[in-house]
């Protein structure tokens, strides 16, 4: 189940001048990564006042927005550290952050505190692949890319990748005609939780390996990844992406697991 959890806290700004109130939602049982940080309100250049003024506010939201088994609510009532050495305009958080990256270490996502060169092969991977997304990361996920490419490069993760891509384009072919209602026997080789943040709704994107050839579903969790399903489904299109041919399925109803 996803539980979204939405964390208050307490910073100095970006200058440093004043206390203010944040607060960041993170997702458990899906992606788990941190999906955004906002700023609520100022409230003093007093700590006293500041951590008055924030439990006040917080304890006013939570009454009025409630929690559920699926969202929860937290408050830090320890604020940034006044002193903390920031690094240029970067806040306290984005600081603790790139010293926790330069230590080889994950700082935040649901592998959190693990060593990036231990974390498993498809989360390096992903975090490799945004090192291409330029000017649109920020600075802390411009570094953990970039860090997390030479640990995909050291352990020749991309070369592997690349292997199995290949090998796939010589295999994988269009199934059936748009509209067919099939018969699949398939293997889960990838299943990817997404959510969105403004409808508060989330999906999966399941991939799928038939006889060679590359499935593609978009809706709910079918199974594990490795798990073998037998499943009727109706043929949505026929996509090709860099020479990968694959066939978009629609409306799978799941028939055994082997």
């Amino acid at each position: 189940m996803k539980v979204v959890t939405q964390l208050f806290y307490i910073s100095t700004g970006a200058k440093n001048a004043r206390y203010t109130l944040r607060f960041v939602r993170s997702v458990e049982g899906g992606t788990g990564y941190e999906n955004f940080d906002r700023y609520v309100c100022v409230l003093a250049d007093n700590v006293e006042t500041a951590i008055a003024k924030a439990t006040d506010y917080f304890e006013r939201f939570k009454s009025r927005v409630g929690e559920t088994a699926c969202f929860k609510l937290e408050f830090c009532n320890m604020p940034d550290n006044e002193t903390y050495s920031r690094r240029g305009k970067l806040s306290v958080r984005d600081t603790q952050n790139l010293e926790d990256i330069e230590a080889g270490i994950l700082p935040f996502g649901k592998h959190r505190g693990m060593r990036i060169e231990n974390a498993p092969e498809n989360y390096v991977l992903w975090l490799a692949d945004q090192a291409n997304k330029g000017e649109e990361q920020t600075e802390v996920m411009s570094v953990l890319s970039a860090v997390a490419l030479g640990v995909a490069l050291q352990k020749d993760y991309i070369a592997k990748r690349e292997e199995k891509r290949e090998s796939l384009r010589q295999s994988s072919g269009h199934i059936g005609n748009v509209g067919d209602r099939l018969t699949f026997t398939a293997t889960i080789t990838g299943s990817f939780q997404k959510y969105n943040e403004y409808t508060n709704e989330s999906y999966h994107i399941v991939k799928l390996l038939s006889e060679g050839n590359v499935l593609t579903y978009v809706g709910n969790e079918l199974g594990k990844v490795g798990e073998t399903l037998e499943f009727k489904a109706t043929v949505k299109s026929h996509d090709e992406y860099q020479g990968l041919k694959s066939t978009k399925i629609n409306r799978p109803k799941v028939l055994a697991k082997k």
